[in-house]
């Protein structure tokens, strides 16, 4: 797949791009054809197909943040799958965190407090992206058809019901038309991630309503205690009156009218601590309800991190890989003639194997036949210098076959290699030789070791 990803958008009040070059024009005309929250705009140059995704930002409709996969020669066949890949892939930037976030009430928002964008953050989207469309089915891109203005523009909206059936004609009108814009009014949010957001949501709800209902009980504590101090000074009048009453009368005659006094007084405080005790156990009770939920924010928090870990280590492991793919070691082979392999007492014998998956570097290398017999197992090979143009071809010495990846069977020796190729339109045959694999192997994989040759999933059955 010849393919080239961009990333885009307007973040704060500066239009950003990676990489930055001559494709900057054509990016920025398609944010002058934003028509919904999300949407892909196709546009076709020469045999150039573009297919931008664009998303609105929740708070801010002048920001956005644009993703493009640019195909030479090539489109892609299924227009939802692809809109399934750009959404999975905004899902996981925003979970990043490091250039957009969820606010409390749900809402995707810019991270203005970074001072400059994190180019590793982009190239690890980059990177995600490539793994969502390295299955993706492309078609020949048909020639440009001259009757049609390359300026005009085509309009789709697509959603639940209508998906599969507007897909061909999407197909046909992006390949002749200059713009084709796919809107996408609904359902643009993965499943998981919009549950996340309503509860994100939910939850800031839920707090505020805690702390209304937290400032409501300190509101009524502090009444409470206004009333009791004025029950108290009215107290001390009451006591201070009736101690002038009794010095002013017969101290004998009112004593059983003090008692009655302080009797009813009391009583009033008793009543007034109950209901100081009844507000302190309903704070209480707010304060643990409080507690709960930060306990379930962190504890969400935490699987948020793990799930952030998790597509951290794929990303790893993906960038691993590539930098594999990415060297070429050759190594100098031996030329025995083909008589000196015996196939006549072959088990088996498969011509042009099915293979699941090979490298992006394999462009132009075929895997013609597959013998395998008592003492050896035989692989033809053919190349095509067309796509590749490549002036040599060697094989690394530490190549090997393997089955469940416990046991590999290294490289014997190699027939027609290494080879020097004179033009763009070579073909050249050559063999490659390994120990035998067991009669009842179905599949197995081809691996060089830090080469760029590897095939997945050889299928003899």
């Amino acid at each position: 797949m010849n393919y080239s990803i961009y990333f885009f958008g307007k973040l704060g009040h500066e239009y950003i791009q990676y990489p930055n070059d001559y494709t900057k024009e054509i990016f920025k005309e398609f944010s002058q054809n934003i028509k919904s929250k999300t949407q892909i705009i196709i546009h076709r140059q020469d045999n150039l197909m573009y297919y931008g995704y664009i998303r609105k930002l929740d708070l801010n409709d002048s920001q956005y943040v644009g993703i493009c996969i640019v195909l030479n020669h090539a489109m892609f066949e299924n227009i939802n799958t692809l809109f399934q890949a750009f959404e999975k892939t905004f899902v996981y930037f925003v979970f990043a965190g490091e250039i957009l976030k969820i606010d409390n009430d749900g809402n995707i928002i810019y991270q203005d407090t970074n001072e400059y964008i994190s180019l590793d953050e982009i190239e690890k989207v980059r990177n995600l992206l490539q793994m969502k469309i390295f299955n993706e089915r492309l078609i020949d891109l048909p020639p440009t058809n001259y009757s049609i203005n390359n300026q005009e523009t085509k309009e789709f909206l697509i959603d639940e019901s209508n998906k599969n059936i507007i897909n061909q004609c999407i197909l046909d009108v992006s390949s002749q038309y200059g713009y084709t814009i796919i809107s996408k009014e609904k359902n643009f949010d993965t499943m998981p991630f919009s549950n996340y957001k309503n509860r994100i949501k939910q939850l800031s709800i839920e707090n505020e309503k805690l702390k209304q209902n937290l400032n409501e009980f300190t509101s009524e504590k502090r009444g409470v205690k206004r009333k009791r101090n004025v029950s108290t000074l009215a107290f001390i009048l009451c006591t201070c009156i009736i101690v002038l009453l009794i010095e002013f009368f017969v101290l004998r005659e009112n004593h059983q009218d003090k008692k009655n006094i302080v009797a009813t007084e009391e009583s009033i405080i008793r009543n007034n601590e109950t209901v100081i005790a009844e507000l302190r156990r309903k704070l209480s009770d707010s304060n643990e309800r409080k507690s709960k939920l930060e306990f379930d924010l962190k504890d969400q928090d935490m699987k948020n991190k793990l799930l952030m870990k998790l597509l951290d280590s794929i990303l790893v492991e993906n960038n691993e890989l590539k930098q594999q793919v990415g060297k070429t070691h050759f190594s100098i082979s031996t030329y025995p003639n083909k008589e000196n392999v015996n196939t006549e007492n072959s088990y088996v014998d498969v011509i042009n194997p099915p293979v699941f998956a090979k490298s992006s570097a394999n462009i132009g290398m075929k895997i013609k036949r597959v013998q395998i017999t008592s003492t050896q197992t035989i692989i033809d090979f053919e190349y095509s210098n067309y796509e590749n143009s490549i002036d040599r071809i060697s094989i690394s010495s530490k190549a090997y076959l393997t089955i469940d990846y416990s046991t590999k069977y290294y490289l014997i020796r190699s027939e027609g290699l290494p080879v020097f190729l004179s033009s763009q339109y070579d073909k050249v045959e050559f063999r490659l030789i390994f120990p035998a694999l067991p009669k009842n192997t179905t599949k197995f994989d081809f691996r060089e070791i830090n080469g760029l040759w590897n095939f997945f999933e050889i299928r003899l059955k």
